[in-house]
């Protein structure tokens, strides 16, 4: 289970998912990781500050209802932007983000603002107005979000916890992870640490972002003798190229929508400033 799809902790979600398939005994949800011999298998957020869920409550009771505990950061994505991804999806297909921001300036704009505004109004609005525990503040949480506006950064993190996890391990000698969408290994003495990239369709830019390149598709394949593996390495595929229609000619397409939403956000920021200042006036009367 990763961030993307966490709903598969749900039980009954699994069993629904079993009877559709019609694999009741063949399928098996194993939850955040596996363990293969002496391969450990998992997706790779429990790393990430922003993607972590709390392994010992990924659920929560609220109004007689069972609902996910998602982590602040997947919260932030859907608050902030998947609203964008009907006119915007694309963009995110663009590795690396800096590329995306270099050719595309309102690109990066756009998500600061939206950002800024969200972790320094709305969320913290609905923390002290609300008792959601899926918002909640902490100081690694603040810590992180500094380091993402002071960076820029909008890829998800690595780590060096696989690294020393494996280093110390008695029994683990690979380690297969994913989540970062770039492909990677490592290796130290009989150990290995593989990361298995993505089949996504996703792009490099070139020419300024004129054009733009489809990224080979990579997994990893790791050969097992019993509890022991024998083979584990990367392979790199070429993807069937995208639909005819499916994919812009251009990112640089992308500039007068983006300095719409940028126009229009300008206009809500206004229009509230202008709103508290007038409540602020109205109080100062009162008093």
């Amino acid at each position: 289970v990763g961030n993307h799809d966490c709903e598969l902790l749900f039980p009954e979600l699994q069993r629904a998912l079993a009877r559709r398939i019609g694999a009741d005994e063949r399928l098996f949800f194993p939850g955040l990781e596996l363990e293969v011999g002496d391969v450990h298998i998992e997706h790779g957020m429990q790393v990430d500050e922003m993607f972590k869920i709390d392994a010992e409550r990924p659920f929560f009771e609220r109004d007689g209802q069972r609902l996910l505990n998602l982590s602040w950061g997947a919260l932030a994505l859907l608050e902030v932007a998947v609203p964008l991804y009907p006119k915007l999806y694309h963009l995110d297909r663009v590795r690396p983000g800096s590329a995306l921001f270099a050719a595309l300036p309102e690109a990066k704009e756009l998500l600061l603002s939206r950002s800024w505004r969200y972790w320094t109004r709305e969320y913290v609005q609905k923390f002290f107005a609300d008792d959601d525990p899926m918002r909640r503040i902490t100081w690694r949480m603040i810590k992180e979000i500094v380091y993402r506006f002071a960076s820029v950064d909008t890829d998800v993190a690595a780590s060096e916890e696989y690294t020393n996890e494996l280093r110390a391990s008695e029994t683990q000698r690979v380690y297969v992870v994913g989540h970062r969408h770039d492909p990677g290994l490592w290796g130290f003495g009989d150990r290995r640490m593989l990361r298995t990239g993505c089949f996504r369709d996703e792009y490099i830019l070139r020419d300024g972002g004129a054009k733009q390149i489809q990224l080979p598709k990579s997994y990893v394949e790791v050969f097992l003798d019993g509890d022991r593996h024998r083979h584990a390495g990367l392979v790199e595929i070429e993807g069937p190229p995208p639909p005819e229609g499916h994919l812009p000619s251009s990112v640089l397409d992308f500039g007068p929508v983006l300095k719409q939403l940028l126009a229009e956000q300008e206009g809500h920021d206004e229009a509230n400033a202008q709103l508290r200042a007038h409540e602020a006036n109205e109080d100062t009367e009162a008093d």
